[in-house]
């Protein structure tokens, strides 16, 4: 295959959380007394950092971003962490990849130990080489920087060996930071234009589809 290692990202590409994701901004923003905005925009922070959405999208700044973080963090794992169902076709597509001698990765902004568990609770976990995600003291958030991470831990030094698969913007940005390319999947909640305009490389329909195109690549 062209690409020797496929990373993943986990909301929107492995799983539909945006259930679970979104009412947990609902109770956030309640407490920190906060306008909730409208379904589309909520389905919007699906994926993205947590820090950068409160401070960039609500203007918090530092301090009261931190602060939400931790609170999200907290509400999620009460209860929205359980409300997410693997995407129709994720574990057929991992199990072609793997079966193909494809080394495979999850880089997730999701806090790492919520994305390995769900992970095995969905029973994909046997999939992955690695499970890459954020971490509570927020030292490592960005995509760029979990990515980074990734490689270094699968001893890729050559970043152009590796895919970067998601479906939102940061996924893109992430993977070109690194001198990666990447594919966009048009089935998690990025749009077509999202994804055409931050530059991914290839695009999907589906998870059968991904696996088919990178199969295929020479």
């Amino acid at each position: 295959m062209r690409y020797n290692c496929i990373l993943f990202d986990f909301d929107g590409t492995l799983c539909d959380t945006a259930a679970g994701v979104m009412g947990a901004y609902r109770i956030v923003l309640g407490r920190l007394g906060i306008p909730i905005p409208t379904e589309e925009t909520l389905k919007s922070f699906v994926g993205p950092p947590l820090f950068e959405t409160f401070t960039k999208v609500f203007e918090l700044d530092t301090r009261e971003a931190i602060e939400a973080v931790n609170i999200f963090r907290e509400v999620y794992a009460e209860g929205g962490a359980r409300q997410y169902e693997i995407f129709n076709g994720v574990p057929e597509m991992l199990a072609a990849l793997r079966e193909a001698g494809a080394r495979l990765a999850v880089a997730t902004s999701k806090m790492e130990e919520v994305a390995r568990r769900m992970c095995c609770e969905r029973g994909i976990e046997k999939y992955f080489e690695l499970i890459a995600g954020s971490l509570p003291d927020n030292s490592r958030s960005g995509k760029e920087q979990i990515i980074s991470f990734a490689l270094e831990r699968l001893g890729l030094p050559d970043a152009a060996e590796a895919l970067m698969v998601g479906d939102r913007f940061y996924d893109v940005v992430g993977a070109k930071k690194r001198g990666m390319r990447s594919m966009g999947v048009l089935y998690g909640y990025g749009s077509r234009g999202e994804l055409a305009g931050a530059g991914a490389d290839y695009l999907a329909e589906s998870p059968e589809e991904v696996a088919r195109q990178i199969l295929g690549m020479k």
